[in-house]
């Protein structure tokens, strides 16, 4: 059994009789030990430390309420109430501040964004689903770094919810979801994307009239299809490069997944892609007038809402509230869906009757006229070399060669229906080929893990979350169960023994641990400080530097790393300078922020604003009450940071405490700063908190905190 406890849903204490709840962790012996016997031998946290484990791999930072009542239930029943948890969601929340701001004449950016991200991050209760769509935002990439996207802030929030949405879904609904997202089509390219268009040029011959095509122009100024989504959508979302097996390994060879003529096929089927028109919706309260001129399945044939960019709301001179088909799932527009035909319904590369005219053929002398590369009816999609499906066999109409010409103006709606079948089918057939192909099983396993738990997995470990994802008794490619699989698996719970175990922590993410595990809070309980985090941390949600993410997966750092044959993609964005200005930031996000114009680590320390304005209102705290909690003995407070924050993992040990001396490792030193080289401060309670803070950046910005096992 892989990926799902043999227990079930049974309940602990019912467990409990059959082996003993306290007995069942790394060491028990009836389960075999990680990979070893017949099942994941982890079922409940046996100490703090490893529920904070569990906590900060599954969570944006362990927090002690969920310390403790993780003690009081098993890994999966939190799992499971994870599941539960109603998503929080961007979107809703930005219209709504949006009304507010533009009819005070101030424009939403997406630095209102990114306080929501920081904000949902620290606090929200539905931790596994945030966190889940934060790693699916760096595999399934959209960036408001390009495509103009930057001035889309709704857009941009929408795609964020989409990802939440769907991370506790099945990943055949994300890459349907994401082909036919707005933000993705606008980002790749793939929005109004149109078929490679020929229009035949007609010669009459003989008595009765006769017709040949004697040649033939372009329309859509010769332009081919798009390929930028085609590409990217196999080589990043589904398949990758290369066949693997289940545990990521390359076959041999290695054999591509796919070629060149792949990507052109793929090209094909990603067009005809445009925004609805759905006529005037109400967000937020505000109505949003759009007349679309048409009615039923006649909207899909409108050129007219083809090229249209759906409105935006102006209020006083702003416009940042959008109009929902500006970020709605694309629909088909036939007129402008590869169907192998020219503009006139003649199947390429040849001539069959069709109309206008009817008794049209192709002269000898037009078919080396017909433009290289034209293409013909059929779209094989053809995976390392085989040929697994091919589009024109999913048409729900007429065989293909008989189907109506969907470019033409006098449709009824019986056969425009046709055409849009003909056009939504192409695309369901093309996502269900990358998603049924057995690559995407581990390549999507395979980065999930490194997301959570480890840059380095096992191929077992690989493989068996990839079964997981397969299927394995269940539905494939279910979300739940392959994060479940991923956090579950013994791999993950084991103490890790290997030093290539774990990963190293993204910068951006050290900043949200430390706010989550001590409850910071934002002052005016909407804004976190940090609007352009790129800046310090060298990340920004949903703002990737390119469709490849901040790293890639299969990055690793020269030198040792390298030489080791590991992978350390978080490497690719960590250096001297990207570190030194990390640990600034974090010196300057921990100890502001209290009011003021100064800051709580040198200076008077200041309370928070109760008002929400003023003087670092806009930034985010940790209140002064979450210090004042902490607990009052030394020896205790190191723990209490260590556990938090690293898992119980600190180096050293406190043998001579109260002593300054004798002391060892990075708990030795942080103990001696605390009790003799702050001793200065004095002995106040202001003076007491800010030596916490100060432990708090010490841990933050130091190597053992970097690597998070």
């Amino acid at each position: 059994m892989i990926g799902k406890d043999w227990w079930g849903a049974r309940p602990l204490a019912a467990f409990a009789l059959c082996v003993g709840a306290t007995t069942a962790h790394a060491q028990d012996p009836i389960f075999g030990g990680p990979g070893g016997g017949f099942e994941n031998e982890y079922l409940i946290a046996q100490s703090d430390a490893e529920a904070a484990r569990f906590l900060n791999q599954a969570t944006f930072g362990a927090t002690r309420a969920e310390i403790d009542a993780l003690r009081q239930q098993s890994f999966e029943t939190w799992i499971d109430t994870q599941f539960a948890a109603p998503a929080t969601l961007a979107r809703p929340f930005l219209e709504q501040l949006a009304t507010t701001e533009n009819l005070a004449g101030r424009a939403l950016d997406q630095a209102q964004r990114v306080h929501r991200w920081f904000g949902t991050a620290a606090t929200a209760p539905d931790q596994l689903r945030q966190k889940l769509a934060y790693a699916l935002s760096q595999i399934v990439v959209v960036s408001d770094q390009d495509a103009a996207l930057n001035d889309e802030t709704i857009m941009m929030a929408e795609w964020n919810d989409l990802l939440v949405r769907n991370a506790f879904g099945n990943y055949r609904t994300l890459l349907s979801e994401a082909t036919r997202s707005p933000m993705m089509g606008r980002y790749l390219t793939s929005l109004r994307n149109r078929k490679f268009e020929l229009d035949p040029v007609f010669t009459q011959t003989g008595t009765p009239p006769a017709f040949t095509i004697s040649s033939y122009g372009t329309q859509n100024s010769g332009t081919q299809p798009d390929e930028n989504y085609a590409r990217e959508v196999m080589q990043l979302f589904s398949v990758g490069l290369v066949m693997r097996n289940l545990d990521f390994s390359p076959l041999p060879g290695p054999v591509a997944t796919y070629n060149q003529q792949m990507i052109t096929t793929m090209a094909r089927v990603f067009t005809g892609l445009g925004h609805a028109c759905s006529g005037t919706r109400l967000v937020a309260g505000q109505p949003i007038l759009r007349n679309c001129n048409c009615v039923g399945v006649a909207c899909n044939f409108s050129t007219t809402n083809f090229f249209a960019t759906p409105p935006r709301l102006t209020v006083t001179g702003q416009d940042d509230v959008a109009h929902p088909d500006r970020y709605e799932p694309l629909v088909c527009y036939p007129r402008y869906h590869d169907t192998g035909r020219d503009i006139d319904g003649f199947q390429l590369p040849g001539a069959s009757p069709g109309t206008p005219p009817v008794n049209a053929t192709l002269s000898p002398a037009a078919s080396a006229m017909i433009p290289a590369g034209t293409p013909s009816d059929d779209k094989a999609l053809t995976l390392a070399g085989a040929v697994l499906s091919t589009i024109a066999e999913i048409n729900s109409g007429a065989p293909r060669d008989q189907a109506v010409n969907c470019q033409s103006g006098a449709l009824n709606d019986t056969q425009r229906q046709q055409c849009l079948d003909y056009c939504d089918q192409s695309l369901a057939n093309a996502v269900d080929v990358l998603f049924a192909e057995p690559n995407t099983a581990a390549m999507v396993a395979r980065q999930l893990i490194q997301r959570f738990v480890t840059s380095n997995p096992s191929p077992a470990y690989i493989e068996r979350v990839a079964r997981v994802f397969d299927g394995n008794g269940g539905a494939r490619g279910d979300l739940r169960a392959t994060i479940k699989a991923v956090l579950l698996d013994a791999e993950a719970r084991a103490e890790p023994a290997s030093p290539s175990a774990g990963r190293v922590r993204e910068p951006m993410l050290k900043l949200v641990h430390v706010w989550r595990s001590f409850g910071a809070v934002a002052a005016d309980g909407r804004r976190w400080g940090v609007p352009n985090p790129e800046r310090a941390y060298f990340q920004r949600p949903l703002g990737a530097p390119s469709v490849f993410n901040f790293y890639e997966p299969d990055y690793r750092q020269p030198g040792a790393i390298e030489t080791a044959g590991l992978y350390s993609p978080e490497f690719q964005i960590i250096n001297e300078n990207t570190s030194t200005q990390t640990a600034n930031d974090l010196f300057t996000r921990i100890c502001t922020a209290y009011g003021g114009g100064g800051n709580n680590c040198s200076g008077a320390f200041v309370q928070p604003p109760s008002t929400g304005t003023g003087t670092n209102s806009d930034r985010a705290y940790i209140p002064p009450a979450v210090l004042d909690a902490l607990p009052a003995d030394p020896v205790a407070l190191v723990e209490e940071l260590n556990l938090r924050l690293m898992d119980g993992r600190m180096s050293g040990a406190l043998p001579n405490a109260p002593s300054c001396s004798g002391n060892s490792g990075m708990k030795g030193t942080l103990y001696n700063l605390l009790q003799c080289g702050l001793s200065a401060l004095g002995t106040s309670t202001d003076a007491r908190r800010r030596r916490i803070l100060y432990l708090i950046h010490l841990i933050a910005i130091s190597p053992d905190y970097a690597a998070q096992r």
